[in-house]
């Protein structure tokens, strides 16, 4: 993997990221306790496919 494209994955990467966190503070501020158990349910999902 050469560094131009490391750079368009981590770009990628930070516009999802981005995405994400506004879609989770969105969430919060309409249900905190329901975004929490999403946001834990991903977490596990993911560590175990990684």
């Amino acid at each position: 993997m050469d560094k131009k494209e490391n750079q368009d994955t981590m770009t990628k990467a930070g516009c999802g990221f981005a995405v994400f966190a506004a879609v989770f503070i969105l969430l919060c501020s309409i249900n905190p306790f329901v975004t929490i158990g999403i946001f834990w349910f991903l977490a596990i999902l993911v560590l175990c496919i990684y």
